[in-house]
């Protein structure tokens, strides 16, 4: 799964069809992020991890480039030594620390491609091993794929890159050839957006931006935009055309820039220009791969790096980190390769000699187009739905899968799924496809209180234990009293202790104690503000390695606590009526929405309590009810089940909880959060414009203008430069600083007007202080044995009290939690004070708490006595252990005491008055 959550609009991208007879299917380009959430894919056989392999080879290389040896951490003894651990340069592509300490050999530490000891492996360590060759195998599937494509193929092929061409041609106000034939012709003569003829205007009067003045426009990226402009100003009769076109100019782009990449890797300087294409600086001169009138497409061709890892993951010959030359230029960015820094010292240190980047073999030249490579060998590709082995349903057509209770994608095997106009990003709505409802799929959302966007993969329970699957379920059971245990974890997620810096100074003797951590600067953490690479810790524990971080106070910014999501869980009751329940068990954070677990006899039907008599929200008739429903917790008439949920951190989410994107954090400045209709966009309702996304401390004002006056455009969305500046549905420019890059509308084509946001007086941003705009819930029901972390607790900054050990985000009514809570260690991902007044370390919180994240609900929280009909869960069970010494508390209520009285009562001819 990948989640693309920087604009609704990727939220909508779906999947597509086959481009060539060795792929009829062809669902993902994670080269652009379409279709990567959401499909099944072949699974790696076991012959993938022999000796030699092509497999091996590749997860060699890359546990070599992304995996510090010395990382890994707590999965391995961590290191603190003088540098930074994972070493940034390796971990930015993704850190394969724990891969590359599996594979160690005994030459030194360094993972070998002829690594012999995967029977000897543990099950954690083959999770390892697999996930790594699932995630080279389909990156592997998408290169394969677009090397394989044949301009020439066919005369359908052939003839629609004539066409394109012509159309690249015409957007830059020059002639077609092949199509109208002759040398050209007089654009103004031809009527704006007729078939064949120029396009319709394609100046946007909102920005003063002219498509043909803009500088360095023959590009890829803005040939595309043109194309899709062009597309949606066009008559609807022509638009299956430039479907057509549109796919097939993303997949020369894509291929030739793979082909370039390849080749030349990080290298800037010297490239040459990619076999059968030509420089792609010129509209003119030269044919593309041979083909006549097809020149223009020359524009699809770049010279500079988009996907350099591709020379150290799949090199056509074995490379080194310590050559130089060639390799040294390709092999890594310029950073990385400065000769006497301290970034290649160490990359050097630590890949030595005896590291070597494993041939992948293929076609060097590629022109054999045919040939079966090690690439192909790696490849894994996707299983079409019919072939699935996850359950899977559909449910209609429509335009948008993205829903606040559903687990869907978009399925597009016959038509462009991204069709969104891309100078407006909104007024056209995108292509229909078929949903599918599906089990998992990834999403991302503002976590207020982590003050962070985080992942996390949906889960649909309904689908999961309805589904059957080999003589049980897919949420199995295990004879009729237990099952359901899930085990979940993610690689994307860091927890604070798999971050290992330098010391900040302290030794831990003198840091060894809370006082120390909050008072002594030299035993507190030194990141955020600081170069990645210069950034400090607190000592390890000296007798166990353990970092005291998860306890400072003060949360680590490198973090990611990622987590899971667990959807539609009203019903965990099997078909068969099994009693088991659902044991969840994460390392990770884990979110709770919607009703979950109930006591009823029938979906969406009446609860069912143990008394006819249902108790009042206020509690005042909970002595009064005397009449047992016998319905309540038997496994053959109530669909509840004894369920437990253990993680890192749990919160609890309403039904209509609203994900929203990364963009609405931008295009809210100045209007205090409004996010447009999120009905439209994510299938939310009740929120009142709202999404996760404004519950954070966002740009609060207006950019301004170079004279620092308010930006003229209304235009909202045209106030921030996108990563494609001239595609509003691209993802918003951040700096390395943080900070969001803006422009102004008057005259954005100059490059001095794209500054950050945040440098003058009259650009802020919302504080922790400050009231925004939140997400309201729904009244939900859930009944769970919950076994969690917390945070630390100080004079003036609570961790929030029994009260919040359940964590909130939105502005709740009432809840109704019954089960048992059990806390078991302090959260080392989701590690965020409740209390929001001190955040940094060395600040010191505020006597006034600081939580404008949530407004706390309505809580009608107790004891699930259910849980003593039912046999304990696997999770519960193991929390009761036989001890010699007794360990007995007894609280003995007065002889009148109503719930004394009432067991009196129960014996017969007893005086109870």
């Amino acid at each position: 799964t990948l989640a693309r959550a920087a604009t609704f609009q990727n939220l909508n991208i779906g999947n597509w069809g086959g481009i060539n007879a060795d792929y009829p299917l062809v669902i993902s380009n994670f080269f652009n992020g379409t279709g990567t959430n959401g499909w099944e894919f072949e699974a790696p056989n076991r012959a993938a991890f022999n000796p030699g392999s092509p497999t091996m080879r590749a997860l060699a290389n890359l546990a070599n480039y992304a995996g510090d040896p010395n990382g890994g951490s707590p999965s391995f003894p961590p290191v603190q030594d003088t540098f930074v651990h994972p070493y940034p340069s390796m971990a930015m592509w993704g850190d394969f620390s724990i891969l590359r300490r599996i594979l160690n050999s005994d030459d030194g530490g360094i993972a070998d491609a002829n690594f012999n000891g995967y029977n000897d492996l543990s099950p954690a360590d083959k999770a390892t091993l697999h996930t790594a060759a699932c995630t080279l195998g389909m990156l592997a599937y998408n290169v394969d794929y677009m090397l394989k494509f044949d301009y020439t193929a066919n005369a359908n092929t052939t003839g629609d890159m004539r066409l394109l061409a012509d159309r690249v041609l015409q957007l830059y106000g020059v002639g077609p050839r092949s199509v109208l034939g002759g040398a050209g012709y007089n654009i103004a003569a031809v009527p704006a957006g007729a078939p064949g003829g120029r396009p319709v205007t394609l100046d946007d009067n909102a920005t003063n931006y002219d498509f043909n003045n803009e500088p360095d426009s023959f590009t890829p990226d803005n040939i595309l935009y043109g194309l899709k402009l062009w597309r949606h100003r066009t008559a609807a009769a022509n638009r299956p055309e430039f479907d057509r076109l549109i796919a097939l100019a993303e997949i020369i782009s894509t291929r030739e820039q793979i082909i370039r990449d390849l080749r030349w890797g990080f290298r800037y300087d010297d490239v040459g220009a990619q076999p059968g294409c030509f420089d792609p600086s010129s509209i003119t001169g030269g044919n593309f791969y041979g083909l006549a009138d097809t020149e223009s497409l020359g524009g699809l061709c770049t010279s500079y790096p988009k996907y350099p890892i591709l020379y150290a993951l799949f090199p056509g010959r074995d490379r080194s980190d310590r050559a130089g030359g060639t390799d040294n230029a390709n092999l890594r960015d310029a950073r990385d390769r400065a000769p006497a820094t301290n970034y290649r010292a160490y990359i050097q240190g630590v890949n030595n000699a005896n590291v070597v980047y494993r041939e992948i073999a293929y076609d060097t030249t590629f022109n054999d187009l045919t040939n079966d490579s090690d690439i192909s060998e790696i490849a894994l590709r996707p299983r079409p739905r019919n072939n699935w082995v996850l359950p899977n349903a559909n449910a209609g057509n429509g335009n948008n899968p993205t829903h606040p209770i559903e687990v869907r994608i978009k399925e597009c095997l016959t038509a462009l799924c991204d069709s969104v106009d891309p100078r407006t990003a909104s007024g056209v709505s995108p292509d229909t496809g078929t949903l599918v409802q599906i089990p998992f799929k990834d999403s991302a959302l503002m976590n207020g209180r982590e003050m962070m966007s985080v992942r996390v993969l949906d889960i649909d329970l309904d689908l999961l234990r309805s589904s059957p699957y080999r003589g049980n379920f897919w949420m199995p059971v295990n004879g009729n009293d237990t099952g359901g245990v899930v085990y979940a974890f993610r690689e994307d997620a860091v927890s604070e202790g798999a971050i290992v810096r330098p010391r900040s100074g302290g030794t831990w003797g003198a840091c060894g104690n809370n006082t120390a951590l909050q008072n002594n600067q030299n035993c507190r953490m030194r990141a955020g503000a600081d170069n990645a690479y210069l950034s400090t810790d607190p000592p390890l524990n000296t007798t166990n390695g353990i970092s005291p971080k998860p306890v400072d106070y003060a949360p680590d910014p490198d973090r990611r606590p990622h987590g899971f999501r667990l959807r539609k869980g009203a019903v965990l009751m099997r078909p068969n009526r099994a009693q088991s329940g659902l044991t969840f068990i994460s390392d990770n954070p884990v979110y709770m929405q919607g009703n979950f677990n109930l006591h009823q006899t029938a979906p969406n039907g009446q609860r069912l309590e143990e008394f006819n008599e249902l108790l009042n929200d206020n509690f005042n008739n909970f002595y009064n009810r005397t009449n047992l429903d016998r319905r309540f917790s038997r496994p053959d008439q109530d669909l509840w089940r004894p369920s437990e949920i253990l993680a890192d951190a749990i919160t609890t989410l309403p039904d209509n909880y609203c994900d929203g994107t990364l963009e609405e954090g931008f295009l809210t400045a100045g209007n205090n959060g409004n996010a447009g209709n999120t009905t439209a966009k994510y299938n939310c309702a009740g929120n009142n414009s709202a999404t996760s996304y404004l519950n954070q401390n966002r740009p609060r004002s207006l950019p301004q203008a170079r004279n620092d006056t308010t930006m003229p455009s209304t235009a909202r969305g045209q106030r921030w430069m996108r990563e494609n500046p001239l595609d509003l549905t691209s993802p918003i420019r951040v700096t390395k600083d943080a900070n969001p890059v803006k422009m102004s509308p008057d005259d954005w084509s100059e490059e001095g007007s794209r500054e950050e946001y945040g440098l003058t007086n009259r650009e802020v941003y919302y504080q922790f202080s400050d009231a925004k705009p939140r997400l309201g819930g729904t009244e939900v029901r859930q009944n769970a044995i919950v076994v969690s972390g917390l945070v630390p607790s100080r004079p003036r900054q609570s961790y929030g009290g029994l009260h919040n050990f359940p964590r909130f985000l939105t502005t709740w009514p009432r809840q109704f939690l019954t089960g048992s809570f059990i806390q078991l260690t302090f959260s080392r991902y989701a590690t965020a004070p409740f209390d929001q007044s001190a955040w940094e370390p060395g600040e010191l919180p505020a006597a006034a708490e600081l939580i404008n994240y949530y407004s706390p609900p309505d809580r009608r929280w107790g004891y699930d006595v259910g849980l003593q009909y039912a046999p304990a869960g696997p999770l519960a069970s193991r929390f009761i252990s036989a001890e010699n010494t007794r360990n007995e508390f007894y609280s003995e209520p007065p002889a009148d005491d109503p719930y004394m009285l009432t067991l009196c009562r129960a014996i017969p001819g007893s005086n109870c008055n």
